[in-house]
């Protein structure tokens, strides 16, 4: 170039070229300190990311089941209660070309088992009794309170989950509803059973945990109802004599026991062992209508308030019996009676 009395200088372009091996090409990748660095890449590493993995490559997931802990401590330190053991599963994971097969871990990690029966104490406080107390030491809109179960009995429950704890105030101002502990008594619609993690397991006849087996009609455990017979009767005799009368047996293992006094009447239904020793209603001395345990069954016995109310008396029980029993029936003035009874008897 040329100006006004100025100097030509020549314009020199370097052209750096690079040797470019087969298969590869270069890059420039900045670095910390502002200089170049060339990077050489394989055709592999210019392709894009998505494309990046080889499919050739698997993961394989092995999995196996640790060794059962040891069980633990029973849930109640007496009147049953359940413990149990815990294994836990174990990973590898292999990077691998072959087609092998993964192994997974079937089955549970956690097993119950029912804990022995051991008698409480007498005058103990019960397991519900046990859980509602703990919370007397805890504030409840600054107060403390005494708390017990709603409900002291096994087996009942107001809520539509049976492992629900209902707790109230002796005073009856506050209630709870919490989680039952594992071990607590409950019933399902079916099943009498126990609380394992909020849920009502089935404890069958047989006392087996998880076992839905119960008793027939003929009071066999697992049995299908046929190796009785059911047994319908009636006692309309006039009687000349005041006093005790025998009705009719009960046998040894019976279950659905129904007694009913179909007239209304001042005489009275009572119940006594085979050898005359009398459970209700005895001796001339007349109890309330209640619920009486006797021989291993809870008989229930009801009886209108006068002749004049509604209702029938009447004696049942689900059983099954652990003893023989007889029906009595005391005789107050003579008027002919109208008794009728189902009871199981023995297949011939």
């Amino acid at each position: 170039m040329f100006g006004h009395g100025g100097l030509a200088l020549p314009v020199y372009c370097l052209v750096l070229l690079l040797p470019q091996a087969h298969g590869h090409s270069w890059s420039v990748k900045d670095r910390s300190d502002g200089r170049l660095e060339l990077h050489r890449t394989s055709p592999q590493e210019q392709t894009p990311k998505v494309h990046s993995v080889k499919a050739a490559s698997k993961e394989e997931v092995f999995q196996w089941w640790g060794e059962w802990s040891s069980w633990s401590s029973c849930s109640r330190s007496c009147g049953g209660g359940v413990r149990s053991q815990e294994r836990h599963c174990l990973i590898q994971r292999l990077s691998t070309s072959q087609h092998g097969n993964s192994s997974f871990c079937v089955g549970s990690p956690k097993k119950y088992q029912l804990c022995p029966n051991q008698a409480c104490p007498s005058h103990s406080a019960s397991f519900k009794q046990h859980q509602c107390s703990q919370f007397n030491s805890k504030a409840f809109g600054r107060r403390y309170y005494q708390w017990i179960p709603l409900y002291p009995a096994d087996y009942i429950s107001i809520s539509n989950k049976p492992c629900d704890l209902q707790c109230t105030t002796i005073s009856g101002e506050r209630q709870l509803l919490v989680p039952a502990h594992d071990g607590t008594f409950c019933r399902d619609t079916k099943h009498h059973g126990v609380c394992i993690e909020g849920t009502c397991q089935p404890i069958g006849c047989d006392g087996e945990l998880y076992s839905t087996k119960t008793v027939d009609r003929c009071g066999h455990c697992g049995g299908n109802g046929t190796s009785c017979q059911r047994i319908s009767g009636s006692f309309r005799k006039a009687l000349t004599q005041l006093g005790y009368v025998f009705i009719t047996n009960i046998p040894h293992g019976a279950t659905d026991i129904q007694i009913i006094e179909r007239h209304k009447t001042e005489n009275i239904l009572a119940l006594s062992d085979e050898a005359g020793h009398f459970f209700f209603n005895g001796n001339s001395l007349f109890d309330h209508p209640q619920n009486f345990r006797v021989a291993g069954t809870v008989f229930k016995y009801r009886r209108p308030n006068s002749v004049f109310s509604d209702g029938l008396e009447y004696i049942i029980a689900q059983g099954p019996t652990l003893q023989g029993l007889n029906v009595m029936y005391y005789n107050l003035n003579g008027k002919l009676p109208h008794i009728t009874y189902e009871l199981p008897s023995p297949s011939p």
